[in-house]
């Protein structure tokens, strides 16, 4: 490489690289594609109504990834499958607020009421029950999608989890989803 540099080439590739990178690229695609697909086949064979919990106090990773569930839910399943977003705390911050504004994306607070209405429950930026969030460690959660693991909770039973903490945000996993 230093030689053909030193000869005038403007940029060097080194195949074993290209194809290597390349092979990790379809192996992270394939990935990505069969998960998207397990999620969707999921929802596609649900009635009733889905709740969408983020975390305290949401911001936009958790806002817009409760967005893109509740988008694939009505994709997969929009006869018979009802998607809710739930949240607890604040939207605390003024651009958080304004981008729910903004976009007009309904939000509901979650309380227990709504909570035992919902026939199906999904978590998503919060790695399960009472991380990050007040919801009681026995519910039973259906669906958790998340980018962080910090260890400080059971891991969590759930008919689908998807958490990636080589991930730097939910949403991009949803993004996946999205594309998938």
């Amino acid at each position: 490489g230093q030689k053909l540099t030193a000869a005038g080439a403007d940029f060097v590739l080194y195949p074993q690289e290209v194809v290597a990178r390349q092979a990790i690229l379809q192996v992270k695609k394939q990935y990505a594609n069969r998960v998207a697909q397990r999620l969707f086949s999921l929802l596609a064979g649900w009635e009733g109504t889905l709740g969408i919990i983020t975390h305290k106090n949401p911001d936009p990773d958790a806002i817009s990834s409760a967005m893109a569930l509740a988008e694939i839910a009505r994709q997969a399943n929009g006869r018979t499958l009802a998607a809710r977003i739930l949240y607890e705390g604040n939207i605390g911050h003024q651009e958080n607020r304004t981008f729910v504004n903004l976009l007009d994306i309904k939000m509901e607070r979650l309380t227990p009421e709504i909570l035992s209405r919902c026939t199906y429950l999904a978590m998503v930026d919060c790695e399960g029950p009472g991380a990050n969030n007040d919801v009681p460690p026995q519910t039973k959660i259906q669906i958790i999608i998340d980018h962080h693991r910090g260890g400080k909770h059971p891991a969590p039973q759930a008919a689908f989890t998807d958490i990636r903490p080589g991930v730097g945000a939910t949403a991009s996993i949803m993004t996946q989803y999205l594309q998938e």
